[in-house]
């Protein structure tokens, strides 16, 4: 790492005389020595970038170069930090979903794969918007690592013009939890008015790329706003029955494994049908579930059929 490291730094100079350079060019614009020593400054960074591209590579580190861009505005640090923040959740999570091949409801990731996918700061630009990420990445002969294709169904998705049945598919394939991630990641860009503009790189070789202007974002934002499904099943729980209120309607069971379950009933308990409190019970309940994308985990609402 400490080539890397080396490089790094020479970047980082490299992007200070550079601006030294500019100041000082638009102070003197027919300067003709401060034009020829800006044009070598300049080509000096951009062979420091490829010779990090390699120095990555060749430690089995892919780069991402994440460029944000705006309309006549400066973003605040809590809009540049918010994007960053939710980009790396959801890359985490398509990586866990892809990872273990099974679908997920929430965001929240695996410890795991949330070490497996920490990005790190490599440098950032000089004169715009953005950052130079690394990540370890596997090197397979002719096929796609779990966290290509993390990327790959991450960018599909952001991509995609018919965004309705994009996110339908997603959410039947891998569970609400990637396209939640994806929603919270599109809306921090929404907010702060900003568009994306990133290339996944091994060495110089471009693996990946994804343009996106705000207003695209807030396309995907809507239609996963309106996409979501509503299930309805009935479930019997074994619990330890400790509120109920009959002028609420509403009761409150834990049940065996921990959970507290609160929801309401109409004559499962009554002057017909009494109870004691608190007590052990088996309840038969009604468990309607709803997926709305907006919200980290799914509702869910009870009604309770029965006690014995």
């Amino acid at each position: 790492m400490s080539a890397l490291t080396d490089i790094q730094r020479e970047i980082s100079e490299a992007d200070a005389l550079v601006m030294r350079h500019e100041r000082a060019l638009s102070e003197q614009p027919d300067l003709r020595s401060i034009q020829l020593n800006l044009s070598t400054l300049r080509k000096k960074r951009n062979a420091l970038e490829r010779e990090f591209l390699a120095a990555s590579s060749a430690i089995g580190m892919d780069v991402c170069s994440y460029r944000m861009f705006a309309d006549n505005f400066q973003p605040t640090i809590l809009a540049f930090s918010r994007v960053m923040e939710h980009f790396q959740e959801a890359v985490t999570v398509f990586y866990d979903v892809v990872k273990t091949n099974h679908p997920k409801q929430n965001t929240h990731a695996s410890g795991w794969a949330t070490a497996e996918t920490a990005l790190n700061i490599g440098y950032t630009f000089s004169g715009s918007i953005g950052v130079v990420l690394t990540i370890p990445n596997e090197r397979l002969l002719g096929i796609e690592s779990d966290l290509d294709e993390a990327i790959s169904l991450m960018f599909k998705l952001a991509r995609s013009d018919d965004c309705a049945p994009v996110i339908a598919d997603f959410v039947s394939r891998f569970g609400a939890g990637p396209v939640r991630a994806a929603y919270r990641w599109a809306d921090s860009h929404i907010r702060s008015g900003l568009g994306a503009d990133i290339e996944w790189r091994r060495g110089m070789e471009i693996r990946d790329h994804l343009f996106v202007e705000s207003i695209h974002f807030e396309s995907l934002k809507s239609a996963m706003d309106t996409t979501g499904e509503e299930t309805v099943e009935e479930i019997t729980v074994r619990g330890y029955l400790n509120r109920a209120d009959i002028r609420a309607q509403s009761f409150r069971i834990k049940v065996e494994s921990g959970e507290e379950i609160r929801g309401h009933f109409e004559d499962a308990i009554s002057d017909a049908h009494t109870i004691e409190i608190p007590k052990w019970y088996t309840a038969h309940l009604r468990k309607t579930s709803r997926v709305k994308l907006s919200q980290a985990e799914d509702e869910h609402e009870f009604f309770l059929l029965s006690l014995d």
